[in-house]
């Protein structure tokens, strides 16, 4: 069950992440292409490109149940397995990563890879159930965030430890449900664009009227800005289903990245570091810097290219 416009809108997340993780260490950058600054409400593009990727995660997720139980004929002890041990691998190599090689040191650090793991296991326990109770239970989970974090210890966790810390794995886990919602929406085929556009429709209402009662933060992962960009999330794979699916438009060059999207995840951090051992921020700002951080981009597309027509593709 592969469809071209999920390997697409996979792509366009990892190559949007790839962009401006490289665009980061320059200075002199459109404001639209950097993170919204912490303790002021509000959200850049940069701020969705994580959860259009989370949200992806949870598509797929779906689609690949579906496989491993209708077609594979996979036991429910196999499946589960399976889910667990690419969950403990993606924490294990996020948590050596983000603890050993980018802080040199035995700080603790939750970063991007230990979210993703940690919530694509949790959704996994209710890609089973029907719609209705994967809505409450994403609700439930965001209910939950905002209580913990009115106690000072786990605001305190939210706050210092990257990517939400471990209450943020609650919210984060509501954009990979809300993918698991529309993934169904699509497989059961019947009213899917109006179901799906309902629902990015309410989630990003919801999401703008939370904000005036809790600010969109990325720091904090918190309950307006994952709701309000699990909406926006849903309205680009609409776009992304008319354009690739039932117009039938190709984007090759985004959708390589989507077929190996974690290797392409990993080798940016190689030619990052080279950038940085070469002190090129130093030299370049501004547009030089934007020019050059695309070109970084598709150097990484092109070893990606080639490593995916040998079929050498990164799976957990």
């Amino acid at each position: 069950m592969r469809y071209d416009f999920v390997d697409i809108f996979r792509g366009f997340s990892v190559l949007s992440m790839i962009f401006v993780n490289t665009l980061a260490f320059f200075s002199l950058i459109p404001f639209a292409l950097k993170h919204f600054p912490d303790g002021i409400g509000g959200i850049t593009f940069v701020d969705l490109i994580f959860p259009f990727f989370l949200f992806i995660v949870g598509v797929s997720l779906h689609f690949s149940m579906q496989k491993r139980k209708k077609i594979l004929k996979q036991s429910n002890e196999k499946i589960t397995k399976h889910v667990l041990k690419r969950s403990v691998l993606l924490i294990l190599i996020g948590m050596l990563g983000d603890n050993l090689v980018r802080s040199n040191s035995l700080q603790l650090v939750w970063g991007v890879l230990e979210a993703i793991g940690a919530s694509y296991f949790i959704a996994f326990f209710v890609s089973s159930k029907n719609n209705l109770f994967k809505f409450v239970f994403a609700f439930f989970l965001i209910l939950l965030h905002f209580f913990l974090l009115q106690h000072p210890f786990f605001h305190s966790l939210a706050v210092n430890f990257g990517e939400g810390g471990l209450p943020g794995i609650l919210t984060w886990t509501f954009i990979v449900v809300i993918g698991l919602i529309v993934g169904n929406f699509f497989a059961e085929k019947k009213k899917f664009v109006l179901k799906t556009f309902s629902l990015a429709f309410l989630l990003t209402g919801l999401g703008i009227v939370l904000s005036f009662f809790i600010p969109l933060a990325r720091l904090t992962v918190s309950e307006s800005y994952v709701v309000f960009s699990a909406g926006v999330s849903v309205f680009l794979f609409l776009l992304f289903y008319y354009l690739f699916e039932f117009k039938k438009f190709k984007a090759e060059f985004l959708r390589i990245f989507g077929l190996n999207a974690f290797f392409g995840f990993f080798l940016q951090f190689v030619f990052i570091a080279f950038v940085l051992a070469l002190n090129i921020p130093e030299f370049l700002t501004g547009v030089s810097a934007i020019i050059f951080a695309a070109f970084v981009t598709l150097l990484n597309w092109i070893v990606i290219h080639n490593l995916t027509l040998k079929n050498m593709v990164f799976k957990l």
